[in-house]
Parts: structure tokens; C-alpha cells; sequence
């Protein structure tokens, strides 16, 4: 209670990232499903074990959502602006 000021402004940010995040991957021809919390479920329409592996390789780490029966979804975090544009990039050069 002694930070709801705090919990506000990042709730602000989670917010601002989370529409740059699906503006950015939607722009990449992924879908993203609607989301009000800070993870997008993206459906990269393939299995995505490979997409997996190689983020990996890039020091970028995501759900690969086939254990919730989704093998062509992967579940990504809202982070920091610096985060989630690095998680950008190798993801853009990723499915291109």
C-alpha cells in the first residue's frame, strides 16, 4: 500500500509496451492474441520449436506454448523498452 504510486506508473508502461509490442510483431505478419496483462500469446502459424531455438541462440528466451496444446504459439513477456526491442530484433530477423 506504501507504493500504489509505484504500481500505477508501471502498470502505464506494461500498458505503452504491451500496444508497441503487438503493433511491432503484428508488423512481422504474426498474430497476436488480445491481452490486457503483461504476456502476448503470438500464433506464428508453423511449429515453433525451431523459432524457439533459434531466439535461444540470440540470448532471448519465450514460452514455447505446445505443452498448452498451442505448437504454433509462442507466449512472450512485456519487459523494459530496451528488453522488448532487443526481443524484437531477433525476432524480426527470426521469421523473416
Amino acid at each position: 500500500l506504501l507504493h500504489l504510486g509505484e504500481l500505477a506508473d508501471s502498470r502505464r508502461l506494461i500498458e505503452k509496451e504491451r500496444k508497441r509490442l503487438v503493433s511491432a510483431v503484428s508488423g512481422l505478419g504474426l498474430t497476436v492474441y488480445p491481452s490486457t496483462v503483461n504476456f502476448l500469446l503470438i500464433e506464428c502459424g508453423r511449429d515453433v520449436g525451431a523459432l524457439c531455438s533459434a531466439l535461444a541462440n540470440e540470448n532471448i528466451l519465450v514460452r514455447n506454448c505446445t505443452s498448452f496444446g498451442l505448437p504454433t504459439c509462442i507466449r512472450i513477456a512485456v519487459r523494459t523498452p530496451d528488453e522488448n526491442t532487443q526481443l524484437l530484433e531477433a525476432l524480426g530477423s527470426c521469421v523473416r
